[in-house]
């Protein structure tokens, strides 16, 4: 393999935050331009890690972040669970836009779509969710990956989700360089988190 081959398997597979991390837990978070997209947001959970308490809830279950990837101790959000494996967010009442390495014809049915995984203060993790916050995907309305570095999948959800806000796609138009924005997802499975970035980043 040529050095430039090596260099872009490493960037494959490395997760790295450059720069400060300012990822923020939801309860944190007084912005209320981000509390409302983060309404949008979903984590990609295995029906395996999801158990029915027979009662209207469902409970998660995942490993503690610094356990499955032996982090040192100042490592932040070291003790909390991680249980998604991906992000989303909705786009429709009834479809979930996130990244096609995520969802194909061959998982979809094992992968629920969960509304409200986030931590409800410093020390404890939503973890007991009800089954109305929980969806499955009936089919994938699109899906393209690695074309020109493209990965996105839409999926439909077996019901319309009426109690969460969906987010309006801009198909025109350029966010300037170094325009303030923020991400709002499930990074390494965590609970929801929120965090700032400048464009100047993502415009080249």
């Amino acid at each position: 393999f040529d050095s430039a081959e090596l260099v872009k398997a490493l960037r494959d597979q490395q997760k790295v935050i450059y720069g400060t991390d300012d990822r923020d837990d939801m309860w944190e978070v007084t912005d209320q331009r981000i509390l409302n997209d983060a309404d949008s947001i979903v984590a990609l959970v295995d029906a395996a890690s999801i158990t029915d308490n027979g009662d209207g809830t469902s409970t998660l279950s995942g490993q503690v972040f610094g356990t499955a990837y032996t982090l040192c101790q100042n490592e932040p959000f070291r003790n909390q669970i991680t249980v998604a494996f991906c992000s989303g967010f909705l786009v429709d009442p009834s479809i979930i836009a996130t990244a096609a390495h995520c969802v194909d014809a061959n998982n979809l049915n094992t992968v629920r779509f969960v509304f409200g995984f986030e931590m409800r203060n410093a020390t404890t993790a939503v973890t007991r969710i009800s089954n109305n916050e929980i969806y499955r995907g009936i089919r994938i309305l699109g899906r393209q990956i690695g074309t020109a570095g493209t990965d996105w999948a839409l999926v439909q959800l077996d019901r319309p989700v009426l109690n969460h806000r969906y987010v309006t796609i801009r198909h025109i138009g350029k966010i300037a360089d170094q325009a303030g924005v923020h991400v709002i997802g499930h990074p390494c499975g965590l609970p929801k988190k929120s965090f700032g970035c400048f464009m100047k980043y993502w415009s080249k």
